[in-house]
């Protein structure tokens, strides 16, 4: 188990508190929101460059059990992982 669906599964148990999420007024899910956040910084670093300054890749491989070094390969592995969060088959 990776320590994302370690995660997933405690808040969803309800015994980790996560910071609420907003959106146009509307509360979102806070652990769709850093999928969210963490597609949008591997499709920039895919495409060669990097989300921010002093962004690292390696926290984000460990966290999401990502394998590989190739930056393609890491986006295809984390959108397989990203829609089978949004299917809900992970985190169960």
């Amino acid at each position: 188990m990776t320590p994302f669906e370690q995660k997933l599964r405690e808040y969803r148990e309800g015994n980790v508190a996560l910071p609420s999420v907003t959106y146009q007024g509307k509360k979102v899910d806070p652990m769709g929101y850093q999928l969210a956040v963490t597609k949008f910084q591997l499709g920039l670093y895919a495409s060669g460059m990097l989300p921010h300054r002093g962004w690292k890749v390696t926290p984000i491989k460990q966290f999401f059990g990502l394998k590989g070094s190739d930056r393609k390969s890491l986006l295809t592995q984390f959108e397989a992982l990203y829609e089978s969060y949004r299917r809900g088959d992970i985190g169960e």
